[in-house]
């Protein structure tokens, strides 16, 4: 008797180059020298540290470096939401959060002056593509978001809300209560 190969069944070879198609595919790629590197970065008009850091920035760019600079106030109160999802996103220590000047590259968040003009060059050297869009995501994911998903990320103003609520439907019922 031969053996037969059932009709469904991949053959090894197949199943390797598909492997091989997911692994390549999955693999972090480093950002081409054409493709700008995204960077988040949080400054206010009256913090000295952030006009250097700023400035510093802009030097980065005259010399050629190909860098995204997305730029947001920390004395705008539109930016809070978004700053506030970075720091959760990137594990920013609780005395660290909302300090500025702050910047966000790849998966690393760079508070204080001293620290990004240290540690900024080499991150975005060793940029990949897939940090890359996970910091892009998670700029999109915020500004998707609407005021009662924030505040679902606080779930003792939910439970707030729901006992006043829940108080003033009681009120209303005593209220249309027939007392005879």
């Amino acid at each position: 008797m031969s053996a037969r190969r059932h009709p469904y069944r991949p053959c090894g070879l197949i199943v390797v180059v598909m492997s091989l198609l997911v692994l390549g595919a999955t693999h972090a790629q480093p950002v081409t020298a054409s493709a700008q590197v995204p960077i988040v970065l949080f400054t206010s008009e009256t913090c000295g540290e952030c006009l250097e850091v700023s400035a510093w920035l802009d030097g980065l760019i005259a010399s050629g470096t190909r860098v995204d600079i997305r730029r947001f106030s920390a004395d705008n109160v539109t930016s809070a939401p978004l700053r506030h999802l970075l720091d959760v996103a990137y594990g920013v220590p609780e005395e660290q959060r909302y300090l500025v000047p702050a910047v966000f590259i790849g998966r690393t968040a760079l508070i204080r002056g001293d620290v990004i003009e240290a540690g900024l060059p080499q991150l975005i050297r060793t940029a990949t593509s897939r940090d890359n869009q996970f910091l892009l995501q998670q700029i999109t994911t915020s500004s998707s978001m609407t005021i009662v998903q924030h505040r679902a990320i606080e779930p003792w103003i939910l439970a707030l809300l729901f006992a006043v609520f829940s108080l003033l439907v009681l009120l209303g019922g005593l209220w249309r209560f027939d007392w005879k």
